[in-house]
């Protein structure tokens, strides 16, 4: 389920101005930096892997070029997500949004971090995303709706899975990219 999304972020239309590329690319998790990926009833499958120095592989396997401005931006914003909110201090950082039925999606964002050389990953999930409904089942810390970090976030990455249909795309590519993430 995708809603409309209203944001004046700057960022926002970054998949739409990146710039799909034709030379061999090898997935590697010394230059994976983040990664979105979602768990729903009918499986797990990946939004997005960000690659430096301004890789995209989006959901149906499609590599692309992004320009310098968005690949840093989204980047730092990523950054921001694992680290700034209640609870990104743990090394499971959810946020549940609440909703009238239950079995939501579950989307996540994994950052790269250089923890002692091993680039372990960091994440933040939040179940039941929702760009237009940010009510939280539960406070997290202070806020009782999505922190607007978090929230922001999801609602960009989300653009990489603009004309995905389950398990459409290079499916062999694809589980290359999903294990650089393990």
């Amino acid at each position: 389920m995708h809603d409309t999304k209203t944001t004046t972020n700057p960022i926002s239309g970054w998949y739409s101005r990146a710039v799909p590329i034709n030379e061999p690319f090898t997935p590697t998790r010394a230059s994976l930096a983040f990664a979105s990926s979602v768990s729903a009833r009918s499986g797990s499958s990946l939004t997005a892997a960000f690659f430096s120095p301004d890789i995209v592989v989006d959901a149906r396997g499609v590599v692309m070029r992004m320009h310098s401005d968005d690949w840093n931006a989204l980047n730092a914003l990523t950054r921001r997500a694992v680290t700034e909110p209640p609870g990104s201090d743990s090394s499971y950082n959810h946020w549940r949004i609440k909703h009238e039925i239950t079995c939501r999606p579950i989307d996540y964002v994994y950052a790269a971090t250089d923890s002692a050389g091993n680039n372990q990953l960091k994440q933040v999930s939040v179940y039941g995303f929702s760009y237009n409904h940010d009510v939280l089942r539960y406070p997290v810390g202070e806020y009782a709706t999505l922190h607007p970090v978090p929230k922001e976030l999801f609602g960009l990455v989300r653009e990489a899975r603009s004309g995905y249909k389950w398990a459409s795309g290079d499916q062999e590519f694809l589980n290359k990219v999903q294990m650089v993430m393990v």
